[in-house]
């Protein structure tokens, strides 16, 4: 899967419709993960700001294995999600 496919997943995910974002989850699932899809994941789909697009990362995040520098995006994006809902955050940490 190209970075591109990757993003309409995510985008699809945010703001599709229920059908799209059932077909969004089960492309995420099998999704391969490369390095920029890997950063994608990382940097650009917690900014979307949309639960069901975060919840379907932290479900993937088991499979990809992170480097220090994944640990210090992952976490940025970890903050940026526990200001903006904290109770919702803390269920998956």
């Amino acid at each position: 899967m190209n970075p591109q496919q990757c993003r309409s997943l995510l985008q699809c995910l945010a703001e599709g419709s229920e059908a799209e974002k059932k077909r969004a989850r089960e492309g995420l699932q099998r999704l391969r993960v490369n390095g920029y899809i890997k950063t994608m994941l990382l940097c650009e789909a917690p900014y979307l700001n949309n639960k069901e697009v975060m919840e379907a990362v932290f479900h993937k995040l088991p499979d990809i294995s992170l480097n220090p520098r994944d640990h210090i995006r992952w976490q940025r994006a970890v903050n940026h999600w526990k200001k903006r809902d904290p109770e919702w955050v803390s269920r998956f940490q």
